[in-house]
C-alpha cells in the first residue's frame, strides 16, 4: 500500500472537523460562579460560533480553488485511469486461462462444437478487452457493444413481457427468465464499468 501524498494529506487537514472542541468549551462555561454571573459568557459564546461560521464559509468556499492548485483533482483522475488499466489487464489474463482451459477440455473429449461455440465467444471478448486497453486505438470496443447488449436485453424483457400479459407465459417461467435477464443486464454494466473512466 503506497504511502498517502502531502496533497492528501493536507487537504484532509484543511477541512478536518474545526470548532468542535471551542464549541464544546464554550457552551461548558457556566452561566454563574456562586452568585454572580460568569463575565463576558455571552461574548465568549458570540466570537466562538462567529469564528466556527468563518472558518466553515472560508473553507467550503476556498476547497474547489485548493483542489486544482494542488491538482488533487487530476491525481484522481490517473489514479482511476490506471486502476481501470489493470482491471482491463486482469480480465484479458483471465480470458486467457479459459481460452487455456478449453483447450484442456477439448483434449479430454469435450464437444467440439460447443468447444468451438465457446472458443469463439471468449476470443472475440479477448479482441474486445485488448483493443480497450490499447490506448492508440480510439473507441473501447468493450463500451460500444454493452451499449448494443444492454439494448438487445431491453428488447428481449419487452418480449417476455408482452408474452406474459398475453397469457402465453406462465408467471414462473417470466420469473425465471427476468432474473436471467437480470443477471445478464448487471454482467454487462460491470464490464462497462471495467472499461469507463470517471472524472
Amino acid at each position: 500500500t503506497r504511502s498517502p501524498s502531502w496533497r492528501g494529506t493536507f487537504l484532509v487537514g484543511f477541512t478536518g472537523i474545526r470548532g468542535v472542541v471551542s464549541l464544546v468549551a464554550a457552551l461548558s462555561i457556566p452561566e454563574a460562579v456562586g452568585a454572580a454571573e460568569f463575565p463576558q459568557r455571552d461574548l465568549i459564546l458570540f466570537v466562538t460560533f462567529a469564528v466556527i461560521l468563518a472558518s466553515l464559509v472560508g473553507q467550503g468556499a476556498a476547497l474547489p480553488r485548493l483542489i486544482k492548485l494542488l491538482k488533487i483533482d487530476q491525481a484522481g483522475l490517473r489514479e482511476s485511469r490506471s486502476s481501470k488499466r489493470d482491471e482491463v489487464a486482469a480480465r484479458i489474463a483471465g480470458i486467457r486461462a479459459v481460452l487455456d482451459r478449453l483447450g484442456d477440455l477439448e483434449a479430454q473429449g469435450a464437444s467440439e462444437r460447443l468447444v468451438t461455440n465457446l472458443r469463439r465467444f471468449q476470443e472475440d471478448r479477448l479482441m474486445d478487452y485488448v483493443q480497450t486497453g490499447d490506448e492508440s486505438i480510439d473507441g473501447a470496443p468493450v463500451a460500444d457493444a454493452a451499449g448494443i447488449q444492454l439494448l438487445l436485453v431491453a428488447a428481449e424483457r419487452s418480449s417476455i413481457n408482452r408474452q406474459f400479459s398475453e397469457g402465453s407465459l406462465s408467471d414462473e417461467a417470466r420469473r425465471r427468465i427476468e432474473r436471467e435477464l437480470d443477471l445478464e443486464d448487471a454482467r454487462i454494466r460491470h464490464a462497462l464499468a471495467a472499461v469507463t473512466y470517471s472524472g
